[in-house]
């Protein structure tokens, strides 16, 4: 699997750490995730996860 894009803050080290597998790296600088929009975010909340099992933080 290539990285692809590393959401902010997030190293290649620490995500090939995290993935159990090697990461391939594309070459010269990796690109940052993109945040997502309000209108994305509402989606997810109302129609992906509307019990809040995936998209809910930790109290």
């Amino acid at each position: 699997m290539r990285i692809k894009s590393l959401h902010p803050g997030v190293s290649p080290e620490l995500a090939q750490l995290a993935s159990g597998f090697e990461l391939l790296r594309p070459e010269g600088e990796i690109p940052v995730t993109p945040v997502p929009t309000e209108e994305i975010i509402e989606i997810l909340r109302r129609e992906v996860d509307p019990r809040g099992v995936f998209t809910s933080m930790p109290s």
